[in-house]
């Protein structure tokens, strides 16, 4: 977050005209924050720049909380604040500040795959640090079918319960032994719901698929104001079970093994969201989960009952035994 201020910070102050605040030249301050953004990926972020955006951000929040609650003559700062929201979040959902940042993080994290691709009808990246060939192979594959065969249709989302329920459990194992497994992190970007702070997040998330050897995969969900709830969690939904089904096996050249779902500011949200409809819907078996908890505990308590008598009786012995030869023998047993 400090970089994506930092850098939009910087764009404010280079390209905003001395005789209006409020006025800025677009293109100039995409190409000026894209640039920043990857400076300041390389050398860190500057408090001063972040700062100025951070406490623009929160005297605009405080005017438009007194619109509100009283006069209706501050009209002009609600809509600083929408320009200073459009000009933060916007200008990073833009696609060559995004391509941008996947070339440099390839270059500057040495990342082996860094790609865009699409399941079902939402864009998503693909990231992993490791060379993996089995997905390297199956991105090749997915961009030469593009070129060769673009589609204009679209994909119609199911987003009944039922049919998460079955797309999650039915998973066919028998084509799913052809692909070698990988974990994945399920990453949800935040952006506010009206855009997507990608180029902010790719350092650390590939510092993530170094230190897990897994496959970072992080949705385009549908942003604000052009679409509203529940378009944005119906599609992280529909997502998550392409990838969990083993649906998405085939685009990916795996399937994936254990996934965890993290998420940032507002994809923080949608991740929880996420949880929550999973278990809410009954698109995964609660009831199996609560048991296999259930067994795990038990086991851990039984194991731990065990050692302790185990370490009791072994303690009695010894001292029966009397002699120093016997406390040294059992010892070694142990």
């Amino acid at each position: 977050m400090d970089i994506i201020y930092a850098s939009m910070g910087t764009a404010i102050e280079k390209t905003t005209t001395s005789k209006n605040k409020n006025k800025t030249n677009k293109p100039l301050f995409a190409t000026t924050a894209a640039v920043a953004a990857s400076y300041y990926s390389l050398i860190g972020p500057p408090s001063s720049k972040s700062q100025m955006v951070v406490s623009s951000s929160s005297s605009t929040s405080t005017a438009a909380a007194t619109i509100n609650s009283s006069s209706s003559s501050s009209s002009s700062s609600s809509q600083q604040h929408l320009i200073l929201l459009q000009n933060v979040w916007g200008m990073m959902n833009l696609p060559a500040v995004k391509k941008l940042s996947l070339q440099v993080s390839k270059i500057w994290k040495g990342a082996s795959i860094a790609e865009r691709i699409q399941i079902g009808d939402v864009n998503c990246f693909v990231l992993s640090r490791d060379s993996f060939p089995a997905l390297a192979a199956a991105l090749k594959r997915y961009h030469r079918q593009q070129e060769r065969t673009p589609s204009h249709l679209t994909t119609i989302l199911e987003t009944s319960a039922e049919t998460y329920h079955r797309r999650t459990t039915a998973v066919n194992n028998n084509n799913m032994q052809h692909y070698p497994k990988k974990n994945v992190i399920f990453h949800i970007t935040g952006g506010g719901f009206f855009a997507h702070t990608i180029a902010g997040d790719l350092p650390f998330l590939l510092d993530w698929s170094a230190s897990t050897n897994a496959v970072v995969i992080v949705p385009e969900y549908s942003l604000l104001p052009d679409y509203a709830f529940p378009t944005a969690i119906d599609q992280i939904t529909e997502m998550y079970c392409s990838v969990v089904s083993g649906d998405a096996a085939p685009l990916l050249g795996f399937y994936a093994d254990k996934v965890i779902v993290t998420g940032e500011s507002a994809g923080g949200n949608l991740g929880a969201a996420l949880c929550v409809k999973l278990c809410v819907d009954r698109i995964v078996d609660v009831d199996a989960i609560l048991t296999q908890k259930k067994l795990a505990k038990m086991r851990k308590e039984n194991h731990h009952a065990y050692s302790s008598q185990s370490g009791c009786s072994k303690t009695g012995g010894s001292s029966s035994s009397g002699g120093g030869g016997g406390n040294t023998s059992e010892t070694g047993d142990a």
